[in-house]
């Protein structure tokens, strides 16, 4: 499992000594604790102090992708009732008591995740993972769950309840794959059957099913390279240029690559964190090692150290991907675009 951006909010020294023992766990290390004020000491690292609770979570609700509360669960309801909004925006939440006995999943559980945090935040405290979506009570396939974790990104999203509903009766849903996949497929589900419902994974508008589910792979990489000073409104505008210019989805680019030289370049940063795409920088030196064919510019090579970032970063963070869209210069702006290879598995 990868590192969350988390944040653990208690309200009480029982609660932030809970928080204290998750936040030694490598997965929450870097997630800040929150506790009442009067309960905070000045030597503690990583413990933030707050007045109203209700202020704090409306402040941090959507920044960060899963909120832990050490509390009781219905202080927790209470706190982010108004700020609900659907299970395809809200972060997970996830309940601990003050004693570690239980680690609740108490929303998004399989879009945001919260099940699964649950599970892990119940294994480092030695608590009792509390899940209640159906398809996990009942050991049925989740199919948003498993898409998040293929990353795949779901078209027609109101189609989940119908196909989960109809896997919890029992009925049969077809499948159907552009890609290969590893594992056994679960119950309920029918390769290419002769299904009236069923999962679709392709970048291309087929309709297997009456009614399809179309599962869209997140595998595309973007290289990019700016000039100093850049701003966030700049690159955006480049790159919806560049994604119209090529007939290119959004929702496909999954992480952006770029050279250290910019790891500090403002606009760069607020840019990618707007869009919430994880971004990687690499040396000069690794981006020379990587192999294959580049446009090259001698000025980037006087500037940079490198003669290509946006290629060749593109390359490298996307495993030696295929390239899809070649160096294009757009108002201080260069960006290219590389298909990571789509491996899925049961």
């Amino acid at each position: 499992m990868t590192k969350i951006k988390a944040a653990l909010l208690a309200c009480s020294p029982q609660g932030g000594a809970m928080a204290a023992k998750l936040k030694q766990a490598e997965n929450w290390r870097d997630s800040p604790v929150y506790l009442p004020a009067r309960y905070c000491q000045a030597t503690e690292t990583g413990v933030h102090g707050y007045e109203s609770l209700a202020l704090l979570v409306r402040q941090l609700f959507a920044q960060y992708d899963c909120l832990v509360f050490f509390c009781a669960c219905g202080i927790a309801v209470r706190m982010i009732g108004p700020l609900l909004r659907g299970k395809y925006s809200d972060p997970a939440v996830v309940v601990c008591d003050e004693g570690g006995l239980f680690a609740i999943s108490l929303l998004s559980g399989h879009m945001g995740g919260a099940n699964e945090f649950a599970a892990e935040i119940a294994d480092v405290l030695g608590a009792v993972p509390v899940i209640t979506t159906a398809t996990d009570v009942q050991g049925v396939f989740a199919v948003d769950s498993w898409a998040k974790t293929q990353q795949l990104y779901m078209e027609e999203k109101q189609l989940v309840k119908e196909i989960s509903a109809r896997l919890l009766q029992g009925e049969l849903v077809g499948f159907s794959s552009d890609y290969c996949w590893q594992g056994t497929l679960p119950a309920g589900l029918k390769q290419n059957g002769d299904c009236r419902w069923g999962i679709c994974i392709s970048t291309e508008a087929k309709q297997p099913f009456l009614h399809t589910l179309h599962l869209r792979p997140r595998n595309l990489v973007l290289g990019v390279g700016c000039r100093r000073g850049i701003t966030a409104a700049q690159l955006e505008q480049a790159f919806q240029q560049m994604l119209k210019r090529y007939s290119i989805e959004e929702k496909r680019i999954s992480a952006a690559a770029s050279i250290d030289l910019k790891q500090q370049e403002a606009g760069l940063l607020a840019w990618t964190a707007q869009k919430k795409l994880p971004i990687f920088f690499y040396t000069a030196e690794q981006l020379q090692h990587v192999s294959g064919a580049f446009t090259p510019s001698a000025f980037v090579q006087q500037i940079a150290g490198v003669d290509n970032v946006c290629e060749r970063s593109a390359a490298l963070a996307s495993n030696g991907g295929q390239q899809i869209v070649a160096k294009q210069k757009l108002d201080g702006v260069t960006m290219a675009v590389y298909e990571k290879s789509v491996e899925l598995s049961f």
